[in-house]
Protein backbone atom coordinates (compact mmCIF):
# COMPACT_ATOMS: atom_id res chain seq x y z
CA UNK A 1 0.00 0.00 0.00
CA UNK A 2 3.05 2.87 0.95
CA UNK A 3 4.84 1.57 -2.71
CA UNK A 4 1.30 2.15 -4.48
CA UNK A 5 1.11 5.48 -2.31
CA UNK A 6 4.65 6.81 -3.21
CA UNK A 7 4.63 5.51 -6.77
CA UNK A 8 0.98 7.55 -7.40
CA UNK A 9 2.55 10.72 -5.75
CA UNK A 10 5.54 10.84 -7.58
CA UNK A 11 3.53 9.92 -10.88
CA UNK A 12 1.25 13.28 -9.93
CA UNK A 13 4.12 15.28 -9.07
CA UNK A 14 4.78 17.56 -11.78
CA UNK A 15 8.81 18.17 -11.57
CA UNK A 16 10.68 21.08 -13.66
CA UNK A 17 11.87 20.80 -17.20
CA UNK A 18 14.45 22.14 -19.19
CA UNK A 19 17.52 19.88 -18.23
CA UNK A 20 19.26 19.43 -21.49
CA UNK A 21 20.35 15.65 -22.13
CA UNK A 22 24.15 15.12 -22.66
CA UNK A 23 25.31 14.75 -26.16
CA UNK A 24 27.76 12.83 -28.15
CA UNK A 25 31.14 14.03 -27.85
CA UNK A 26 30.59 15.95 -24.51
CA UNK A 27 33.02 16.11 -21.84
CA UNK A 28 30.95 16.50 -18.45
CA UNK A 29 32.08 18.05 -15.32
CA UNK A 30 29.96 16.55 -12.48
CA UNK A 31 31.03 19.64 -10.05
CA UNK A 32 29.86 20.05 -6.19
CA UNK A 33 30.36 18.96 -3.05
CA UNK A 34 30.72 15.39 -0.73
CA UNK A 35 27.67 14.00 -1.98
CA UNK A 36 29.07 14.59 -5.80
CA UNK A 37 32.31 13.07 -4.56
CA UNK A 38 30.92 10.21 -3.48
CA UNK A 39 29.21 9.78 -7.22
CA UNK A 40 27.04 7.04 -6.64
CA UNK A 41 24.07 9.57 -8.72
CA UNK A 42 26.26 10.19 -11.19
CA UNK A 43 27.63 7.10 -11.54
CA UNK A 44 24.13 5.73 -12.30
CA UNK A 45 23.17 8.27 -14.54
CA UNK A 46 26.68 7.64 -16.57
CA UNK A 47 24.96 3.78 -16.29
CA UNK A 48 21.49 5.07 -17.73
CA UNK A 49 23.73 6.89 -20.36
CA UNK A 50 26.10 3.75 -21.38
CA UNK A 51 22.46 1.45 -21.64
CA UNK A 52 20.33 3.95 -23.74
CA UNK A 53 22.44 5.83 -25.61
CA UNK A 54 25.39 3.09 -25.99
CA UNK A 55 27.07 4.67 -29.46
CA UNK A 56 27.17 8.24 -27.69
CA UNK A 57 30.39 8.66 -26.66
CA UNK A 58 30.85 10.94 -23.33
CA UNK A 59 33.40 11.36 -21.10
CA UNK A 60 32.57 12.12 -17.56
CA UNK A 61 34.67 13.78 -14.63
CA UNK A 62 33.99 13.69 -11.30
CA UNK A 63 34.62 17.09 -9.31
CA UNK A 64 33.54 16.94 -6.37
CA UNK A 65 34.79 17.92 -3.31
CA UNK A 66 34.64 16.88 0.51
CA UNK A 67 32.86 19.65 2.18
CA UNK A 68 32.64 21.92 -0.95
CA UNK A 69 30.78 24.91 -1.52
CA UNK A 70 30.14 27.80 -4.86
CA UNK A 71 33.28 29.96 -2.60
CA UNK A 72 35.73 26.93 -2.24
CA UNK A 73 35.15 25.66 -5.70
CA UNK A 74 36.36 28.99 -7.41
CA UNK A 75 39.42 28.10 -5.86
CA UNK A 76 40.58 24.66 -7.52
CA UNK A 77 38.37 25.52 -10.84
CA UNK A 78 41.31 25.86 -13.21
CA UNK A 79 42.97 22.63 -12.58
CA UNK A 80 40.13 20.41 -11.24
CA UNK A 81 37.38 21.50 -13.80
CA UNK A 82 38.59 23.45 -16.56
CA UNK A 83 41.22 21.25 -17.11
CA UNK A 84 39.01 18.44 -18.07
CA UNK A 85 37.88 20.75 -21.15
CA UNK A 86 34.11 20.20 -20.30
CA UNK A 87 31.78 20.94 -22.53
CA UNK A 88 29.06 20.53 -20.09
CA UNK A 89 28.53 20.36 -16.60
CA UNK A 90 26.10 19.78 -13.57
CA UNK A 91 27.10 21.95 -10.36
CA UNK A 92 25.17 21.08 -7.83
CA UNK A 93 26.31 23.17 -4.23
CA UNK A 94 24.08 24.38 -1.12
CA UNK A 95 24.44 21.83 1.32
CA UNK A 96 27.76 23.16 3.20
CA UNK A 97 26.48 26.79 1.94
CA UNK A 98 23.65 27.09 3.97
CA UNK A 99 24.74 25.03 6.75
CA UNK A 100 23.78 26.36 10.06
CA UNK A 101 20.80 28.39 8.95
CA UNK A 102 18.21 26.92 11.48
CA UNK A 103 17.72 29.69 13.89
CA UNK A 104 14.93 32.24 14.42
CA UNK A 105 13.93 34.33 12.20
CA UNK A 106 14.98 31.77 10.00
CA UNK A 107 13.36 33.02 6.41
CA UNK A 108 15.62 36.09 7.30
CA UNK A 109 18.22 34.29 8.20
CA UNK A 110 18.37 32.22 5.31
CA UNK A 111 17.67 35.47 2.70
CA UNK A 112 20.61 36.79 4.24
CA UNK A 113 22.70 33.45 3.89
CA UNK A 114 21.57 33.42 -0.25
CA UNK A 115 22.12 36.66 -0.64
CA UNK A 116 26.24 35.89 0.22
CA UNK A 117 26.21 32.43 -1.37
CA UNK A 118 24.74 33.65 -4.53
CA UNK A 119 27.81 36.08 -5.38
CA UNK A 120 30.30 33.32 -4.96
CA UNK A 121 27.98 30.55 -7.06
CA UNK A 122 27.00 33.34 -10.21
CA UNK A 123 31.28 34.28 -10.20
CA UNK A 124 31.69 30.42 -10.66
CA UNK A 125 28.46 30.28 -13.23
CA UNK A 126 30.53 32.95 -14.98
CA UNK A 127 33.64 31.53 -15.29
CA UNK A 128 32.15 28.00 -16.61
CA UNK A 129 30.15 30.04 -19.22
CA UNK A 130 32.49 31.87 -20.29
CA UNK A 131 34.76 28.54 -21.13
CA UNK A 132 31.36 27.35 -22.96
CA UNK A 133 30.20 25.25 -20.62
CA UNK A 134 26.52 24.55 -21.13
CA UNK A 135 25.35 24.09 -17.59
CA UNK A 136 22.72 22.44 -15.56
CA UNK A 137 22.10 23.84 -11.70
CA UNK A 138 21.26 21.00 -9.76
CA UNK A 139 19.81 21.99 -6.26
CA UNK A 140 20.92 20.03 -3.17
CA UNK A 141 19.31 16.76 -2.22
CA UNK A 142 17.29 17.22 1.37
CA UNK A 143 18.48 17.80 4.88
CA UNK A 144 16.55 15.66 6.82
CA UNK A 145 15.44 17.45 9.53
CA UNK A 146 12.45 15.38 10.58
CA UNK A 147 13.84 12.19 10.94
CA UNK A 148 14.30 11.23 14.66
CA UNK A 149 17.53 10.07 15.30
CA UNK A 150 20.31 11.21 17.39
CA UNK A 151 22.52 13.26 15.11
CA UNK A 152 22.07 17.11 15.93
CA UNK A 153 20.30 19.29 14.05
CA UNK A 154 22.80 21.73 12.71
CA UNK A 155 20.91 22.58 9.02
CA UNK A 156 17.57 23.47 8.06
CA UNK A 157 15.75 21.99 4.74
CA UNK A 158 13.72 25.22 4.59
CA UNK A 159 17.04 26.46 3.59
CA UNK A 160 17.48 23.89 0.73
CA UNK A 161 14.06 24.25 -0.74
CA UNK A 162 14.83 28.26 -0.78
CA UNK A 163 17.66 28.01 -2.54
CA UNK A 164 17.01 25.61 -4.76
CA UNK A 165 14.08 28.27 -5.28
CA UNK A 166 16.66 30.86 -5.86
CA UNK A 167 18.54 28.37 -8.48
CA UNK A 168 15.60 28.03 -10.53
CA UNK A 169 14.72 31.24 -11.12
CA UNK A 170 18.79 31.89 -11.49
CA UNK A 171 18.50 29.11 -14.59
CA UNK A 172 16.04 30.40 -16.09
CA UNK A 173 17.03 33.21 -16.35
CA UNK A 174 20.81 32.47 -17.83
CA UNK A 175 18.54 29.35 -19.82
CA UNK A 176 20.51 27.00 -18.03
CA UNK A 177 19.02 23.61 -17.19
CA UNK A 178 17.72 22.88 -13.27
CA UNK A 179 16.98 20.19 -11.35
CA UNK A 180 14.84 20.15 -8.21
CA UNK A 181 16.11 16.67 -6.26
CA UNK A 182 13.93 18.06 -3.23
CA UNK A 183 10.75 18.18 -5.07
CA UNK A 184 11.49 14.32 -5.82
CA UNK A 185 12.71 13.58 -2.33
CA UNK A 186 10.68 15.62 0.38
CA UNK A 187 7.78 13.92 -0.38
CA UNK A 188 9.03 10.44 -0.12
CA UNK A 189 10.55 11.30 2.93
CA UNK A 190 7.20 12.26 4.09
CA UNK A 191 5.60 9.02 3.46
CA UNK A 192 8.03 7.20 4.71
CA UNK A 193 7.99 8.86 8.12
CA UNK A 194 4.60 8.53 8.35
CA UNK A 195 4.75 5.36 8.78
CA UNK A 196 8.29 5.15 10.57
CA UNK A 197 9.95 8.27 12.58
CA UNK A 198 13.24 6.74 12.30
CA UNK A 199 12.93 5.90 8.48
CA UNK A 200 15.16 8.31 5.95
CA UNK A 201 16.08 8.66 2.49
CA UNK A 202 18.68 10.83 3.23
CA UNK A 203 20.84 8.74 6.34
CA UNK A 204 21.42 8.80 10.04
CA UNK A 205 23.50 12.00 9.10
CA UNK A 206 20.94 13.82 8.26
CA UNK A 207 23.10 14.93 4.82
CA UNK A 208 24.42 12.00 2.50
CA UNK A 209 22.52 9.64 0.93
CA UNK A 210 22.46 6.30 1.14
CA UNK A 211 22.31 3.99 -2.59
CA UNK A 212 18.63 4.45 -2.74
CA UNK A 213 18.50 7.96 -1.93
CA UNK A 214 21.20 8.44 -4.91
CA UNK A 215 19.32 6.46 -7.24
CA UNK A 216 16.30 8.27 -6.63
CA UNK A 217 18.55 11.28 -7.16
CA UNK A 218 19.32 10.00 -10.85
CA UNK A 219 16.14 9.31 -11.42
CA UNK A 220 15.28 13.19 -11.00
CA UNK A 221 18.03 14.37 -12.54
CA UNK A 222 17.42 12.17 -15.86
CA UNK A 223 13.76 13.25 -15.79
CA UNK A 224 14.95 16.49 -15.61
CA UNK A 225 16.26 15.72 -18.42
CA UNK A 226 14.01 13.99 -20.80
CA UNK A 227 16.05 11.39 -21.78
CA UNK A 228 14.76 8.89 -23.76
CA UNK A 229 12.24 6.65 -22.07
CA UNK A 230 12.06 3.75 -24.68
CA UNK A 231 14.53 0.81 -24.39
CA UNK A 232 13.00 -0.75 -26.93
CA UNK A 233 8.99 -1.44 -28.70
CA UNK A 234 8.41 -4.53 -30.15
CA UNK A 235 5.22 -5.28 -31.95
CA UNK A 236 3.97 -8.72 -33.58
CA UNK A 237 0.89 -9.72 -35.07
CA UNK A 238 0.27 -13.25 -33.69
CA UNK A 239 -1.60 -14.83 -36.43
CA UNK A 240 -0.15 -13.26 -39.63
CA UNK A 241 3.19 -12.78 -38.26
CA UNK A 242 3.32 -9.39 -39.87
CA UNK A 243 5.74 -6.86 -37.63
CA UNK A 244 4.24 -3.86 -36.35
CA UNK A 245 5.24 -0.35 -35.07
CA UNK A 246 8.67 -0.46 -33.99
CA UNK A 247 11.07 1.49 -31.53
CA UNK A 248 14.98 0.89 -31.29
CA UNK A 249 14.85 -2.04 -32.50
CA UNK A 250 14.52 -4.16 -35.76
CA UNK A 251 12.67 -7.43 -36.05
CA UNK A 252 13.36 -9.84 -38.74
CA UNK A 253 13.51 -13.94 -39.26
CA UNK A 254 9.48 -14.13 -38.01
CA UNK A 255 7.80 -17.41 -37.85
CA UNK A 256 5.03 -19.27 -37.16
CA UNK A 257 4.38 -22.62 -36.25
CA UNK A 258 1.52 -25.30 -34.39
CA UNK A 259 3.60 -24.47 -30.90
CA UNK A 260 4.24 -21.02 -31.37
CA UNK A 261 6.00 -18.06 -32.44
CA UNK A 262 9.27 -17.16 -32.87
CA UNK A 263 11.45 -13.74 -34.10
CA UNK A 264 14.83 -11.97 -33.90
CA UNK A 265 14.78 -8.72 -32.28
CA UNK A 266 17.84 -6.37 -32.28
CA UNK A 267 17.73 -3.99 -30.12
CA UNK A 268 19.50 -0.23 -30.44
CA UNK A 269 20.17 0.18 -26.23
CA UNK A 270 19.89 -2.15 -23.08
CA UNK A 271 17.46 -2.33 -20.12
CA UNK A 272 18.95 0.27 -17.47
CA UNK A 273 19.65 -1.95 -14.57
CA UNK A 274 20.37 -0.45 -10.74
CA UNK A 275 23.16 -1.85 -8.39
CA UNK A 276 21.36 -4.20 -6.16
CA UNK A 277 21.91 -2.14 -3.09
CA UNK A 278 19.66 0.49 -5.01
CA UNK A 279 16.92 -1.54 -6.06
CA UNK A 280 14.47 -0.63 -3.44
CA UNK A 281 14.90 2.68 -5.11
CA UNK A 282 12.35 1.30 -8.26
CA UNK A 283 9.41 0.74 -4.64
CA UNK A 284 9.94 4.64 -4.58
CA UNK A 285 10.24 6.02 -7.83
CA UNK A 286 8.26 4.62 -11.19
CA UNK A 287 11.70 5.01 -12.39
CA UNK A 288 10.86 1.47 -14.65
CA UNK A 289 7.36 2.66 -15.99
CA UNK A 290 8.68 6.64 -16.66
CA UNK A 291 12.56 5.85 -18.11
CA UNK A 292 12.92 1.82 -18.73
CA UNK A 293 10.12 0.69 -21.25
CA UNK A 294 11.34 -2.17 -23.08
CA UNK A 295 7.49 -3.59 -24.05
CA UNK A 296 6.76 -6.83 -26.03
CA UNK A 297 3.21 -6.60 -27.79
CA UNK A 298 1.73 -9.49 -29.88
CA UNK A 299 -1.52 -9.27 -30.47
CA UNK A 300 -4.01 -11.57 -32.00
CA UNK A 301 -3.33 -14.85 -30.18
CA UNK A 302 -5.33 -17.31 -29.14
CA UNK A 303 -6.82 -16.81 -25.47
CA UNK A 304 -3.97 -19.01 -23.12
CA UNK A 305 -0.92 -18.41 -21.15
CA UNK A 306 2.18 -18.66 -23.12
CA UNK A 307 6.03 -18.83 -22.54
CA UNK A 308 8.68 -16.84 -23.49
CA UNK A 309 12.43 -17.73 -23.97
CA UNK A 310 14.70 -15.87 -25.16
CA UNK A 311 17.80 -17.35 -26.34
CA UNK A 312 16.70 -20.58 -25.03
CA UNK A 313 16.46 -19.11 -21.67
CA UNK A 314 12.97 -19.25 -19.68
CA UNK A 315 12.03 -15.68 -18.60
CA UNK A 316 8.50 -15.79 -18.02
CA UNK A 317 5.24 -16.52 -18.45
CA UNK A 318 2.31 -14.17 -20.04
CA UNK A 319 -1.59 -14.12 -20.77
CA UNK A 320 -2.42 -13.42 -24.47
CA UNK A 321 -4.56 -10.46 -23.16
CA UNK A 322 -1.06 -9.35 -21.18
CA UNK A 323 0.69 -9.63 -24.86
CA UNK A 324 -1.69 -7.86 -26.52
CA UNK A 325 -1.69 -4.87 -24.21
CA UNK A 326 2.50 -5.26 -23.75
CA UNK A 327 4.54 -6.38 -21.61
CA UNK A 328 7.68 -4.52 -19.79
CA UNK A 329 10.66 -6.91 -20.01
CA UNK A 330 13.10 -4.04 -18.71
CA UNK A 331 12.73 -5.03 -15.08
CA UNK A 332 13.17 -9.23 -16.01
CA UNK A 333 16.49 -10.91 -14.20
CA UNK A 334 15.98 -13.57 -16.57
CA UNK A 335 16.63 -11.64 -19.94
CA UNK A 336 19.72 -12.03 -21.40
CA UNK A 337 19.78 -8.28 -22.33
CA UNK A 338 18.66 -7.60 -18.58
CA UNK A 339 21.96 -10.09 -17.85
CA UNK A 340 24.03 -7.59 -20.01
CA UNK A 341 23.14 -4.85 -18.07
CA UNK A 342 23.61 -6.13 -14.96
CA UNK A 343 27.10 -7.17 -15.65
CA UNK A 344 27.65 -3.44 -17.39
CA UNK A 345 26.27 -2.09 -13.62
CA UNK A 346 29.49 -4.20 -11.75
CA UNK A 347 31.72 -2.93 -14.20
CA UNK A 348 30.47 0.85 -13.42
CA UNK A 349 30.44 0.07 -9.67
CA UNK A 350 34.36 -0.60 -10.00
CA UNK A 351 34.90 2.02 -11.95
CA UNK A 352 33.34 4.49 -9.24
CA UNK A 353 34.68 3.29 -6.46
CA UNK A 354 38.54 3.84 -7.86
CA UNK A 355 37.52 7.16 -9.33
CA UNK A 356 35.51 8.16 -5.70
CA UNK A 357 37.83 6.37 -3.60
CA UNK A 358 41.36 7.52 -5.16
CA UNK A 359 41.19 9.82 -8.03
CA UNK A 360 38.76 11.87 -5.39
CA UNK A 361 41.07 10.86 -2.31
CA UNK A 362 43.88 12.56 -4.35
CA UNK A 363 42.29 15.88 -5.77
CA UNK A 364 41.14 16.31 -2.10
CA UNK A 365 44.47 15.96 -0.26
CA UNK A 366 46.27 18.58 -3.21
CA UNK A 367 43.25 21.25 -2.73
CA UNK A 368 42.76 20.67 0.82
CA UNK A 369 46.15 20.35 2.31
CA UNK A 370 49.20 20.69 -0.01
CA UNK A 371 47.32 24.05 -1.51
CA UNK A 372 47.68 25.60 1.97
CA UNK A 373 51.04 24.33 2.87
CA UNK A 374 52.36 25.16 -0.77
CA UNK A 375 53.62 21.85 -1.30
CA UNK A 376 54.12 21.18 -4.78
CA UNK A 377 51.59 18.31 -5.58
CA UNK A 378 53.67 16.76 -8.50
CA UNK A 379 56.61 16.16 -5.87
CA UNK A 380 55.60 13.30 -4.46
CA UNK A 381 58.59 12.91 -2.27
CA UNK A 382 57.46 16.20 -0.78
CA UNK A 383 53.89 14.96 -0.47
CA UNK A 384 54.58 12.03 0.85
CA UNK A 385 56.92 13.62 3.84
CA UNK A 386 54.27 16.15 4.21
CA UNK A 387 51.26 13.77 4.82
CA UNK A 388 53.34 11.25 7.16
CA UNK A 389 54.60 13.79 9.40
CA UNK A 390 50.67 15.27 9.53
CA UNK A 391 49.67 11.97 10.96
CA UNK A 392 52.89 11.03 13.20
CA UNK A 393 51.59 10.50 16.24
CA UNK A 394 48.63 10.82 16.61
CA UNK A 395 45.91 8.57 17.54
CA UNK A 396 42.98 7.35 15.81
CA UNK A 397 40.98 8.75 18.22
CA UNK A 398 42.30 12.23 17.28
CA UNK A 399 42.20 11.98 13.24
CA UNK A 400 39.98 14.93 11.74
CA UNK A 401 38.49 14.03 8.53
CA UNK A 402 41.76 15.44 6.95
CA UNK A 403 44.04 12.98 8.36
CA UNK A 404 41.96 10.50 7.30
CA UNK A 405 42.51 11.20 3.54
CA UNK A 406 46.26 11.79 4.23
CA UNK A 407 46.38 7.97 5.35
CA UNK A 408 43.99 6.74 2.71
CA UNK A 409 46.37 8.68 0.31
CA UNK A 410 49.61 7.11 1.62
CA UNK A 411 48.12 3.83 2.59
CA UNK A 412 45.94 2.99 -0.67
CA UNK A 413 45.86 5.74 -3.00
CA UNK A 414 49.41 6.82 -3.87
CA UNK A 415 51.26 2.85 -3.57
CA UNK A 416 49.21 2.01 -6.81
CA UNK A 417 47.99 5.46 -8.63
CA UNK A 418 49.61 4.16 -11.39
CA UNK A 419 47.45 0.72 -11.49
CA UNK A 420 44.55 2.94 -10.82
CA UNK A 421 44.93 5.06 -14.03
CA UNK A 422 45.54 1.85 -15.71
CA UNK A 423 42.08 -0.01 -14.48
CA UNK A 424 40.20 2.64 -14.94
CA UNK A 425 41.29 3.00 -18.77
CA UNK A 426 40.48 -0.72 -18.87
CA UNK A 427 37.35 -0.43 -17.35
CA UNK A 428 36.10 2.37 -19.40
CA UNK A 429 36.98 0.84 -22.41
CA UNK A 430 35.69 -2.89 -21.15
CA UNK A 431 32.28 -0.37 -20.80
CA UNK A 432 32.52 0.86 -24.39
CA UNK A 433 32.35 -2.75 -25.88
CA UNK A 434 30.34 -4.39 -23.38
CA UNK A 435 27.32 -1.89 -23.67
CA UNK A 436 26.74 -2.25 -27.26
CA UNK A 437 23.30 -4.80 -27.77
CA UNK A 438 23.03 -7.91 -29.24
CA UNK A 439 20.08 -10.14 -31.77
CA UNK A 440 18.16 -12.44 -29.21
CA UNK A 441 15.97 -14.80 -30.55
CA UNK A 442 12.72 -14.54 -28.73
CA UNK A 443 10.24 -17.35 -29.00
CA UNK A 444 6.55 -17.71 -27.29
CA UNK A 445 4.83 -21.01 -26.90
CA UNK A 446 1.29 -21.82 -25.90
CA UNK A 447 1.70 -23.05 -22.50
CA UNK A 448 -2.25 -23.84 -21.74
Amino acid sequence: MRRCRLLLLLCALRLPAGAEPFRDGDRVCLVGDSITSGGAYHAAVQLFYATRYPTRRITWFNCGHSGGSAGECLTRLEWDVLAHRPTAATVSFGMNDMAGVYAEPVEENIAKRIAGVERNYTTLLDKLGAAGVRLTLVGPSPYDDTVQVATKIERSNLAMTRWTQRLARLAADRGYGCVDLGAVMNPINAVLQAADPKATLIGNDRVHPGPVGHAVMAYALLKAQGVEPVVARVTVDGASGQVGKLAGCTVEQVERGAAGLSFTVTAQALPFVLPPAAQKALDLVPLTGELNREVLTVTSLPPGTYALSVDGTAVGSYAATGLATGVNLAANAQTPQYQQALALAKLNEQRNALESGHVRCRAFIRHSLLTKAKVDPTDEAAVQTFLQARIAGKAQADFRYDDFMARRYLQEVAPRWDETVKQLAELTAQMTTDRQPKPHRFVLTRAR
